[in-house]
Protein backbone atom coordinates (compact mmCIF):
# COMPACT_ATOMS: atom_id res chain seq x y z
CA UNK A 1 0.00 0.00 0.00
CA UNK A 2 1.41 3.66 -0.84
CA UNK A 3 1.96 6.03 1.77
CA UNK A 4 0.39 9.44 1.36
CA UNK A 5 2.64 12.79 2.79
CA UNK A 6 0.90 15.25 3.93
CA UNK A 7 1.72 18.97 5.63
CA UNK A 8 1.20 19.65 9.40
CA UNK A 9 -0.74 22.51 10.09
CA UNK A 10 -0.06 24.54 13.32
CA UNK A 11 -2.36 26.25 14.59
CA UNK A 12 -0.79 29.68 16.45
CA UNK A 13 -2.77 32.47 17.87
CA UNK A 14 -1.66 36.04 17.48
CA UNK A 15 -3.33 38.73 20.01
CA UNK A 16 -1.49 41.93 19.80
CA UNK A 17 -2.84 42.58 15.26
CA UNK A 18 -0.23 39.91 13.66
CA UNK A 19 3.03 41.45 16.02
CA UNK A 20 3.93 37.90 18.03
CA UNK A 21 2.48 34.79 17.41
CA UNK A 22 1.94 31.67 20.22
CA UNK A 23 1.34 28.53 19.49
CA UNK A 24 -1.55 26.64 20.51
CA UNK A 25 -0.33 23.14 20.54
CA UNK A 26 -2.60 21.97 18.21
CA UNK A 27 -2.51 20.49 14.72
CA UNK A 28 -4.00 18.87 11.92
CA UNK A 29 -3.68 17.58 8.57
CA UNK A 30 -3.19 19.74 5.32
CA UNK A 31 -2.96 19.19 2.16
CA UNK A 32 -1.45 16.12 0.10
CA UNK A 33 1.94 17.13 -0.77
CA UNK A 34 3.17 13.95 -2.76
CA UNK A 35 0.52 10.80 -3.55
CA UNK A 36 2.06 8.18 -3.54
CA UNK A 37 4.88 9.44 -0.98
CA UNK A 38 8.07 8.12 -0.94
CA UNK A 39 8.35 10.25 2.19
CA UNK A 40 11.07 12.17 1.00
CA UNK A 41 9.54 15.22 -0.26
CA UNK A 42 11.33 18.44 0.92
CA UNK A 43 8.70 21.09 0.43
CA UNK A 44 9.48 23.78 2.65
CA UNK A 45 6.20 25.41 2.78
CA UNK A 46 4.43 26.01 6.26
CA UNK A 47 1.21 27.29 6.70
CA UNK A 48 -1.22 28.45 10.10
CA UNK A 49 -4.32 29.07 11.11
CA UNK A 50 -3.99 32.77 12.42
CA UNK A 51 -7.31 34.41 14.80
CA UNK A 52 -8.62 37.53 13.32
CA UNK A 53 -9.79 40.44 14.54
CA UNK A 54 -13.75 40.63 15.07
CA UNK A 55 -13.48 43.71 12.64
CA UNK A 56 -12.06 41.95 10.20
CA UNK A 57 -14.34 38.75 10.18
CA UNK A 58 -16.72 36.71 12.87
CA UNK A 59 -19.02 33.85 12.68
CA UNK A 60 -22.05 33.29 13.84
CA UNK A 61 -23.13 30.21 15.70
CA UNK A 62 -26.73 30.59 16.39
CA UNK A 63 -26.50 33.91 18.39
CA UNK A 64 -23.50 34.16 19.70
CA UNK A 65 -20.72 35.39 17.65
CA UNK A 66 -17.13 33.45 17.62
CA UNK A 67 -14.44 34.55 16.18
CA UNK A 68 -12.70 33.46 12.08
CA UNK A 69 -8.94 31.87 11.61
CA UNK A 70 -7.35 32.37 8.32
CA UNK A 71 -5.23 30.20 6.87
CA UNK A 72 -1.43 31.83 5.80
CA UNK A 73 1.06 30.26 4.40
CA UNK A 74 5.11 30.81 3.64
CA UNK A 75 7.68 29.20 1.57
CA UNK A 76 10.21 31.60 4.02
CA UNK A 77 9.35 31.88 6.99
CA UNK A 78 9.12 35.67 6.56
CA UNK A 79 6.86 36.50 3.96
CA UNK A 80 2.83 34.68 5.28
CA UNK A 81 0.35 34.83 2.16
CA UNK A 82 -3.37 34.68 3.23
CA UNK A 83 -4.42 31.09 1.34
CA UNK A 84 -8.61 32.27 1.07
CA UNK A 85 -9.51 29.70 3.49
CA UNK A 86 -11.16 30.57 6.31
CA UNK A 87 -12.54 28.37 9.58
CA UNK A 88 -14.51 29.74 12.77
CA UNK A 89 -11.83 30.54 15.57
CA UNK A 90 -12.68 29.20 19.26
CA UNK A 91 -12.74 32.24 20.81
CA UNK A 92 -16.27 33.73 21.56
CA UNK A 93 -16.79 37.39 20.95
CA UNK A 94 -20.07 37.83 22.43
CA UNK A 95 -23.07 35.60 23.81
CA UNK A 96 -26.76 36.65 22.46
CA UNK A 97 -24.55 39.20 19.72
CA UNK A 98 -27.25 41.70 17.40
CA UNK A 99 -24.70 40.84 14.90
CA UNK A 100 -26.20 37.37 14.77
CA UNK A 101 -29.38 37.78 14.90
CA UNK A 102 -30.45 38.55 18.34
CA UNK A 103 -33.07 40.83 19.29
CA UNK A 104 -33.25 42.30 22.41
CA UNK A 105 -36.67 41.84 24.15
CA UNK A 106 -38.51 45.00 24.82
CA UNK A 107 -38.14 47.31 27.88
CA UNK A 108 -41.21 47.87 29.73
CA UNK A 109 -41.62 51.76 29.81
CA UNK A 110 -43.44 53.92 32.64
CA UNK A 111 -44.81 52.75 35.76
CA UNK A 112 -46.14 49.02 36.35
CA UNK A 113 -48.86 48.66 38.54
CA UNK A 114 -51.48 45.96 39.16
CA UNK A 115 -54.06 47.27 36.44
CA UNK A 116 -51.40 46.64 33.93
CA UNK A 117 -50.66 43.32 34.94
Amino acid sequence: MANILYKKQKQQKSLDNGITWVDTGEYRVGDIIENPSNCSSTDSKQCRWVELDASEGYYCDGINKYTMQVEECTENGLIWTRTGNYQRGNTLIESNSTDCGYVKPDTPTGDITSDTL
